[in-house]
C-alpha cells in the first residue's frame, strides 16, 4: 500500500486533523452529538414501527414506504457516524481510526461507504416522494391503479442499488494511513491515480448527481404540484366535498414533504460548501484558525437524521396518533386483544378509535368506555 500521498496530506492540514479542545468545549460537543444520536435513533425507529404496526389501517401508503426507507437509511448516522465523531473528540483528532490491521482497514472502508450510501438513499427517497406526490396530484385517476406497494417494491431496491453502485469505489479509495504512530482513515487513490487529480472530478460528479440535480428535479415537481393545487382551489366551490377533502389532504402532505426537502438542503449545504472549498479553493490545505468548521459542518449534516422524524411527527396527524399508540402504556396492548378491538379497527379510518385510544392513554389505568 502506497501511503506517501496520504502522509503528505496529513502534514499539510493545519488544523482539522489535530484539534485540541478544552474540557468544557469537548463536553458541549459530545453532548450535542449524543443528543443527535438519541433523537435520530429513537425518532427513525419509531417511524418504522408506526408504519409497520399500523399498515392495515391506512398507514402503508407509497409515500410512507419511502419515508420508512429514508428512516432506515438515516439510522446509519447514529449507528456509525456519530460514535466515530465521539471517538475523535475524545482523542482530539479528526479522521483518527481506533483499530489497525486488516480488520481496521475493512471497517474504515465500510464506515465511509455506508455513510455516503445513507445520504444517497435519503435524497433519492425524497425524489421518489416528490414523484409520487406529483403523480398523485396531477393524475389522480391513474394513481389509484398504479400507486401501490408493488411500485415501492421495485423503486426502493433500485434506490439502494444506485447508491451502492455509485459508492462502491470507496472500497478502493479509503485507506488506513499511519502517521506518527497513529492510524487515520483517509482517501488515497494511489497507486493507480493521483489522489488530488482523481478526487476532484469524483467529488464534483457526486455533488452534482446526489445534491444539485435531485434538488432541481424536486423543485420542479413541487412547483407543478403547488400550481395544480392552487388552480384547483379556485374552482373548489363547484367540487364535491370529497374532492375538497382530497385537495386538503394533498396540500398537507405536500407541505410536509416540502419542509423535509428544505431541511435536507439546508443541513447538507454547509458540508458541500466545505467540500468544494477544500477541493477547489484551498487545494487540500485547510487554513489555520478554522478548527471549528469541521465540527459545525458535520454536526449540521448529521442533525438531519434527528430533525427528519420530528418533521413527520409535527406535520402528519397519522404519525402523531401512531406515536401515541406506540408509546402508550401496556394496558392499551391488553385492551387491543379484547373483542372490542375488532370494532375499533373497523372505525380506525375515521379516526374515532384512535381518539378513544389516546383518551385511554391519558387516563392511565381507567377502563375503556367505548
Amino acid at each position: 500500500m502506497n501511503n506517501t500521498n496520504g502522509t503528505l496530506v496529513l502534514q499539510q492540514l493545519c488544523s482539522p486533523v489535530i484539534v485540541e479542545n478544552s474540557i468544557y468545549v469537548k463536553a458541549v460537543k459530545m453532548f450535542a452529538y449524543c443528543l443527535v444520536l438519541l433523537m435520530s435513533s429513537f425518532g427513525n425507529i419509531l417511524l418504522v414501527l408506526i408504519v409497520f404496526r399500523h399498515r392495515k389501517t391506512g398507514m402503508f401508503t407509497t409515500t410512507n414506504c419511502f419515508i420508512v426507507n429514508m428512516a432506515i437509511s438515516d439510522l446509519i448516522i447514529p449507528l456509525f457516524a456519530v460514535p466515530n465523531k465521539l471517538f475523535n473528540l475524545e482523542v482530539d483528532s479528526n479522521f483518527r481510526w481506533f483499530l489497525g490491521g486488516n480488520v481496521g482497514l475493512m471497517m474504515c472502508k465500510c464506515f465511509n461507504f455506508l455513510l455516503d450510501v445513507s445520504t444517497a438513499v435519503s435524497i433519492q427517497s425524497l425524489v421518489a416522494i416528490a414523484m409520487d406526490r406529483f403523480y398523485g396530484v396531477l393524475y389522480p385517476l391513474r394513481a389509484v391503479r398504479h400507486r401501490n406497494s408493488k411500485a415501492c417494491a421495485l423503486v426502493i431496491p433500485l434506490i439502494w442499488f444506485n447508491a451502492i453502485a455509485f459508492h462502491g469505489v470507496y472500497f478502493y479509495t479509503f485507506r488506513l494511513i499511519e502517521f506518527q504512530g497513529k492510524n487515520y482513515c483517509l482517501i488515497n487513490w494511489q497507486p493507480y491515480f493521483d489522489s488530488k487529480a482523481a478526487q476532484k472530478p469524483f467529488y464534483l460528479v457526486q455533488f452534482t448527481l446526489l445534491y444539485v440535480c435531485p434538488l432541481i428535479l424536486i423543485a420542479f415537481l413541487y412547483g407543478c404540484i403547488v400550481t395544480k393545487l392552487r388552480s384547483s382551489t379556485t374552482s373548489s366551490a363547484k367540487c364535491r366535498k370529497r374532492r375538497a377533502s382530497e385537495q386538503y389532504r394533498n396540500r398537507k402532505v405536500t407541505k410536509m414533504c416540502l419542509v423535509a426537502v428544505l431541511v435536507f438542503a439546508f443541513c447538507w449545504a454547509p458540508i458541500h460548501v466545505y467540500g468544494l472549498l477544500f477541493h477547489f479553493v484551498w487545494d487540500w490545505i485547510v487554513p489555520c484558525g478554522m478548527q471549528e468548521i469541521d465540527f459545525l459542518v458535520f454536526f449540521v449534516a448529521y442533525s438531519y437524521a434527528a430533525i427528519n422524524p420530528c418533521i413527520f411527527f409535527t406535520f402528519n396527524e397519522n404519525f402523531r396518533r401512531g406515536l401515541v399508540r406506540v408509546l402508550c402504556c401496556r394496558s392499551v396492548k391488553r385492551r387491543m386483544r379484547r373483542p372490542s378491538w375488532s370494532s375499533w379497527r373497523s372505525r380506525s379510518t375515521s379516526g374515532i378509535g384512535i381518539r378513544i385510544i389516546e383518551a385511554n392513554c391519558s387516563s392511565g389505568s381507567r377502563e375503556d368506555k367505548v
